[in-house]
């Protein structure tokens, strides 16, 4: 089997004490801005929009849409700080629309975007929730499993996509390894064979739709997945609403709930590469991840330190060619069904924020289930302790 590597880390980086997750009532806090090429936009966050002074961190969801750019990203990082090497989120068409969830550690209350594409792009950043040391929810990571999947039946009755403009109520607590007493859980959500674009929405069986899109896509797939995190009430339900004008697979994996039982408290870095296939950052050589092959990847001993209990890890492929998906799990146990990343053709940058379990031995797992070698690269953002 292949050996773990050690990542190639910046070593240990001054953070906070762990933090607990509060969500607040969904606020923009930016735009829709156009922000120049290779420009930065400042945006201060603690102490406005339900946010505390004392925040650490923020959960966001940030988006592009109708960019005057072919092609580019977008990056979300903490205030002041040097722009990192890879895009917290990437679009391939002047008139895709992307939203990617972000968790952003705060500097001076702010945080920084910047756009490294070669136009202008209008940049939009909506503030969900935060963490805070002394308060909030506790995470517990899991082992990733579909609590909704339209083309396996699993949430409903029959194997049937999700209809245009179509609600439909999922049963959430007691599924998926979520118990009753969960108040929030962390999805992974995923669309497939797309016909036009479209937008996914989720919220609590028993509350209003709210007015924004937790997935976009086009009508080529992209952009195809994004971790969210949504409350539960009373019903233990939750509804998913297709915006689109065509049908669309849909799938809904748990990796983490919040609620009583949890421990873990989140203690957000700075971004930190553990993994690059080009670089050689990570593992041994600069070749791709072979179709069908398995990556060890130590991810404690640097910024991340030994007896973690998950990661909080932003994973990025970019394909030669054809269509696949990525898979994160923890090391020494089974290969979830559920991927974490998903591409749809060559040559296009693909990511997704991923929560991913850590064992004692502090390795996880990344297969490419693709039929064609795939560059990977990851980046660390967090960690769960307790």
């Amino acid at each position: 089997s292949p050996s773990a590597w050690s990542p190639g880390l910046w070593g240990p980086v001054r953070v906070p004490t762990g933090s607990g997750y509060t969500p607040v009532t969904p606020a923009r806090v930016l735009g829709p801005r156009s922000v120049g090429a290779q420009g930065t936009v400042g945006v201060t966050v603690a102490g406005h929009y339900g946010v505390p002074a004392n925040a650490t961190s923020v959960l966001v969801d940030v988006g592009v849409s109708g960019t005057k750019a072919s092609a580019g990203s977008v990056s979300a990082e903490p205030h002041g700080s040097a722009v990192p090497t890879y895009g917290t989120l990437y679009w391939n068409s002047s008139t895709q629309s992307v939203v990617h969830s972000a968790v952003v550690r705060l500097s001076g209350g702010a945080l920084d975007v910047h756009n490294s594409s070669s136009r202008s792009a209008p940049v939009y950043v909506d503030v969900l929730g935060y963490y805070a040391p002394g308060s909030g929810k506790l995470l517990k990571p899991v082992r990733p499993a579909y609590v909704f999947n339209t083309a396996q039946g699993v949430g409903q009755a029959q194997k049937a996509p999700l209809g245009a403009r179509t609600t439909v109520g999922v049963p959430v607590r007691g599924k998926a390894g979520v118990p009753t007493t969960a108040a929030w859980v962390v999805l992974n959500l995923a669309v497939g064979s797309p016909g036009t674009t479209g937008g996914l929405t989720v919220w609590a069986h028993g509350a209003t739709r709210p007015g924004l899109s937790m997935l976009t896509w086009d009508a080529h797939g992209d952009q195809s997945a994004n971790l969210v995190t949504v409350p539960l009430d009373s019903t233990g339900q939750l509804d998913f609403y297709n915006s689109g004008g065509g049908s669309v697979d849909v799938a809904a994996s748990v990796v983490g709930y919040y609620g009583p039982t949890s421990s873990g408290s989140l203690v957000a870095t700075a971004p930190s590469t553990v993994l690059d296939t080009r670089r050689g950052i990570g593992r041994s050589g600069t070749s791709p991840l072979a179709a069908q092959s398995v990556l060890k990847l130590r991810v404690t001993g640097g910024v991340v330190p030994r007896g973690t209990t998950g990661v909080l890890v932003e994973l990025g492929t970019i394909p030669s060619s054809g269509g696949g998906s990525l898979t994160a799990w923890t090391d020494g146990t089974s290969q979830p069904s559920p991927a974490s990343v998903y591409w749809t053709s060559g040559g296009r940058v693909t990511t997704n924020l991923a929560v991913v379990p850590v064992g004692s031995n502090g390795v996880i797992d990344l297969r490419n289930n693709g039929s064609r070698s795939v560059a990977v690269f990851a980046v660390v953002l967090g960690y769960w302790t307790g």
